[in-house]
């Protein structure tokens, strides 16, 4: 329950106060500044409703030592006397709110309840961030190979510094983690990081996205709006697929990144931005000022620190943990207890190619726990694409493994359909409905397979 402390030279509006308020909030109350400031060293105190106008010291003064020593407890001042003068000092000190006397019930009530749903707000927020932290701490990034270790031990050097970090790698192999994982670990932690896809958004629109628009820049412009760098304020911007952006954008980006400045969509107002920069790339920027489709100035301004984050394919020590890692997540979420994975499907997963890389992974991992319903997963439950299709080596790397896996597939999709069978009872038209085949077909691979 919020504590307040009413400070009030008058002793009927203490009393008044007190009564008002202690039904819902613990209220504590003194008629001396001085005294207010005791029973702020001697007891925490959310909420202080103080007087302007007392004998001992001066209101305003109290608010200023109370500020300056206890900057997050919320002051609302009342007075007798309203003038603007003293409104405008108030509130330069950090007053919550100004409410002048014969105060109105209502309006004290509200502005309470105002700042205890900041109050509450803000502790969410920090616990929020606290979370965040844990999460995308180094120590929680699961890897254990030399090729990850090393990506670990850059992500630790550039967390400490505030230099502008380019990321590259291929689609999936986790940039964004990384780019948390540097905010995370740097000195604008508590501040925000906002994440940009530059692929995402509509070409005509990336402009205002990242910059921001003024009422009436553009049809549908129908009030100013921030843009992705003025929500970073302070925090980190994380521009994916910085590839992606158009000459046009690339220009203006630039000068944010020389000027530290912008300026909005249809607007001539200069605005000061101070913002860290995370840009990621899964295309060869180099390659592409070459195509003069991407600045080369704005490449030599994102590429201060490259990051390079391998391919699974080149850090096959990473699959069975990041595997069993997904498979303990996905375990919690879908309130299932799997174990683990046979040891032919780990020698399966390990040697496929990952195409798609971590996002892959985890999306099959989470594909395993919603389908199986043993304690194990078997070669049974893989899915044929990742016993014959792995792009460019793997499985089906020499002619020899042809016939092998040939005799092999026919066995899983045998076993597979098997259990398809089982699962329904071996009602045959449900079992055709979850392969996704005509009953027609079914039939035929029964017969075929002698599953009679």
């Amino acid at each position: 329950m919020p504590q307040i402390l009413i400070v009030d030279d008058e002793k009927n509006i203490l009393e008044a106060f007190k009564f008002l308020l202690q039904d819902k909030y613990k209220v504590l109350t003194t008629d001396s500044g001085k005294d207010a400031l005791k029973i702020l060293d001697e007891v925490e105190v959310d909420i202080v409703l103080l007087d302007i106008m007392m004998p001992d010291m001066d209101g305003l003064e109290v608010l200023g030592k109370i500020k300056e020593k206890y900057p997050s407890i919320e002051v609302v001042m009342v007075t007798a006397t309203k003038t603007v003068t003293t409104a405008v000092k108030a509130m330069k000190l950090g007053a919550y709110d100004y409410l002048v006397k014969p105060v109105d019930n209502d309006d004290i009530l509200i502005s309470i309840q105002r700042i205890v749903k900041k109050r509450s707000l803000e502790k969410q927020n920090l616990l929020l961030r606290s979370e965040i932290s844990l999460l995308y701490n180094n120590s929680n990034m699961i890897g254990e190979s030399a090729e990850i270790r090393e990506v670990f031990k850059t992500i630790e050097k550039v967390s400490g510094s505030d230099s502008t970090v380019l990321l590259c790698g291929e689609s999936g192999v986790g940039k964004e983690l990384v780019a948390r994982n540097i905010h995370s670990n740097s000195l604008r932690k508590d501040k925000a990081f906002v994440a940009v896809n530059c692929a995402a958004i509509p070409n005509e629109l990336v402009e205002s996205e990242l910059f921001g628009h003024e009422k009436g820049a553009f049809t549908s412009a129908n009030t100013a709006c921030m843009g992705k760098f003025e929500f970073a304020s302070e925090g980190t911007i994380f521009l994916d697929e910085a590839s992606s952006l158009s000459l046009n954008v690339q220009a203006k980006l630039l000068r944010v990144l020389q000027e530290r400045e912008l300026t909005r969509v249809g607007g001539n107002k200069v605005i000061k931005v101070d913002v860290r920069i995370i840009s990621s790339t899964n295309y060869d920027l180099q390659k592409a000022v070459q195509e003069k489709t991407f600045r080369e100035d704005l490449y030599y301004r994102l590429n201060v620190v490259p990051v390079n984050i391998p391919p699974l394919r080149e850090r096959k020590d990473d699959i069975i943990p990041l595997a069993m890692h997904f498979l303990a997540e996905f375990n919690s979420k879908q309130h299932k207890k799997i174990k683990g994975f046979s040891g032919d499907v780990l020698k399966a997963l390990t040697a496929y190619n990952w195409p798609g890389n971590i996002r892959e992974l985890k999306n099959l991992v989470e594909r395993f726990v919603v389908m199986v319903d043993s304690d194990l997963i078997d070669m049974s439950d893989l899915p044929l694409e990742l016993l014959v299709n792995n792009g460019t080596g793997g499985l089906m790397s020499s002619g020899k493994e042809l016939k092998f896996l040939k005799d092999m597939v026919d066995d899983v999709e045998r076993e597979y359909i098997f259990k398809c069978l089982k699962n329904n009872d071996f009602n045959q038209t449900k079992t055709a409905k979850d392969l996704g085949i005509h009953r027609n077909t079914l039939i035929n691979k029964i017969k075929e397979k002698n599953l009679q």
